[in-house]
């Protein structure tokens, strides 16, 4: 009647044989599932903590050289007052597209008036009086924005749909090489300036992302 108990549980008697203890109870191994599950679940918001705060941890990019900004608004400036002077010196010698010269007048006059509003002071405080003019500043630029980006995307019809036009003056499918190729390469030192800053900046980005993980891995560490 003594092994009654034990041959009704095979298992703990052959594991009570061979290292004469008692098998784990299965209160023991179902807390001890509960901890690991608690702390695969703790490391892995941990690891979204530091996902998260990856950007935070990215280095800040260098500011601007004062010399290199000075340098920016003066090119800013000039190339809008030539797209001025350009148009209207030759504002009657493009008979294909007559429509180039005036591109030229109305971007530079938009632009440089762009230009002159940036440089208008805006502090953080605002005094009494000044909530209408910065309103009316903003509204400003955002609507010769929006009328730049439009009269750009109809300036590259003009001038891309004649290429390459005669340059002998006379004919009337000709357009001054002066006037067509400055508003050819102002148009397209646009696109090559825009692709320029995507590359760079997801390069940068690439960087920064590389230096965040490699800052995470260390503190890990």
């Amino acid at each position: 009647m003594c092994f009654s108990k034990y041959l009704r549980h095979p298992v703990s008697l052959s594991f009570k044989l061979r290292f004469g203890a008692a098998p784990p109870s299965t209160e023991k191994t179902g807390r001890n599932e509960q901890e690991l599950d608690l702390t695969e679940d703790s490391k892995l918001l941990v690891k979204m903590d530091d996902h998260r705060n990856l950007l935070d941890r990215m280095p800040s990019p260098p500011s601007v050289p004062p010399t290199v900004s000075v340098l920016s608004k003066i090119i800013a400036t000039a190339l809008p007052i030539a797209q001025i002077a350009i148009g209207s010196l030759y504002l009657n010698d493009c008979p294909v597209q007559p429509r180039i010269p005036i591109y030229l007048i109305v971007s530079g006059v938009f632009v440089l008036s762009l230009d002159l509003v940036s440089c208008v002071p805006r502090g953080e405080r605002v005094e009494e009086g000044e909530s209408f003019y910065r309103s009316f500043i903003n509204t400003w630029s955002s609507l010769a924005s929006l009328f730049l980006f439009i009269w750009f995307i109809t300036g590259n019809v003009w001038i891309y749909s004649i290429y390459e036009p005669s340059y002998s003056v006379p004919d009337m499918q000709s357009c001054h090489k002066t006037l067509y190729l400055f508003a050819f390469w102002s148009t397209t030192v646009v696109y090559i300036i825009v692709g320029v800053m995507l590359l760079g900046g997801c390069c940068l980005m690439l960087c920064m992302c590389a230096l965040g993980r490699g800052s995470v891995r260390s503190e890990d560490v």
